[in-house]
């Protein structure tokens, strides 16, 4: 048999695995295969069952196809078949999957990715796992007490499962969860800033950053440094991000405490120095400042110098107001 005609019989045959393979993952990874898993996100401290079943599933799907792809590997390199008939076997993986559960593996992902960043955390902060619905009080001001026991365990065992999604085909759903997870995280912790303008919180919460989600990044990826370097410039800007946005909501009442608060100010200037957003938050800031101009207990020669100066954050300091209004301010005190 001349090699022409093996190679066709090879390119059918490999065709026909194709379709057998589909229907079997089809009727294996179903909705009953993730069913228990949507059952245990709505059940009360189920967290650690669903961990547990989560983990199974990928484990499962990792060896499956390891066996399978090892089989279709052989098939290419016996009858000299193209690589293509192996990522055409990749995507029949994930899409056969994607296809057979019928629920929202997203969701799943972003579940499990959340539990066990919030182990990590209280593993690092040395903090008991919270009741559902509860949150630790995080103080972005004392520094991160490193109780790391289980730091090692914890890390090389998310490392291991994220490589795997990789290998199976599931990067960008664990990355999209991962994303989700520590923006929603950072989100929380710079909220407890609300209010409080009369100290600098910003470098506080990028040390907590450093320490406590890079850290975790940083056992997940290994020695990445591409990967980590991009979830390092990712997230401090929308932690930035999130910081201007929460103190532009508050800037009558820090405007008007001013100058006890600028710390506060110091803070904003930093971030926008990082986000580029001047423009932005000088507009919101007039426009707050020009529906609320006679407010009582501010100053109103200081807002007209806020309203009518440069759109920068440098106006939010009295050194670069024009003299005649601080001096008013200061007259007025």
């Amino acid at each position: 048999m001349d090699r022409l005609k093996l190679y066709q019989i090879a390119s059918v045959s490999i065709e026909d695995y194709f379709s057998h393979f589909a229907k079997l993952m089809l009727r294996t990874f179903t909705r009953d295969y993730w069913q228990r898993l949507d059952t245990l996100r709505t059940e009360v401290n189920a967290e650690a069952i669903y961990q547990v079943q989560f983990t199974k599933r990928i484990n499962e799907l990792y060896l499956c196809f390891t066996s399978h792809s090892k089989f279709v590997q052989c098939l290419i390199e016996v009858f000299g078949l193209s690589a293509y008939y192996l990522d055409r076997f990749e995507s029949e993986f994930i899409s056969s999957i994607v296809r057979g559960s019928q629920t929202n593996l997203l969701s799943n992902f972003v579940y499990f990715v959340k539990n066990e960043y919030k182990k990590y955390e209280n593993e690092v902060l040395g903090q008991e796992v919270p009741m559902e619905d509860s949150e630790p009080k995080i103080d972005l001001e004392k520094p991160v007490i490193k109780h790391r026991a289980n730091e090692k365990k914890l890390g090389l065992a998310m490392h291991e499962i994220v490589q795997r999604l990789f290998r199976i085909g599931f990067g960008d759903y664990v990355e999209e969860a991962i994303s989700k997870t520590l923006e929603a995280e950072l989100e929380l912790k710079l909220e407890q800033c609300r209010g409080i303008f009369n100290r600098q919180l910003v470098t506080k919460a990028e040390e907590w950053f450093e320490e406590v989600i890079m850290g975790w990044l940083q056992w997940i990826y290994s020695n990445n440094k591409t990967k980590i370097d991009y979830w390092r410039r990712k997230l401090l800007l929308h932690l930035r991000k999130t910081y201007a946005r929460i103190r532009n909501t508050e800037m009558l009442e820090i405007i008007g405490e001013y100058p006890e608060t600028s710390a506060s100010i110091i803070d904003i200037k930093h971030c926008l120095q990082h986000t580029s957003e001047y423009n932005d938050f000088a507009k919101n800031v007039r426009g707050q400042i020009s529906k609320r101009l006679l407010i009582p207990g501010i100053v109103t020669p200081l807002i007209i110098c806020l309203l009518y100066t440069s759109p920068s954050p440098r106006d939010l300091s009295t050194s670069r107001m024009p003299s005649s209004a601080c001096k008013k301010k200061k007259k007025k005190k």
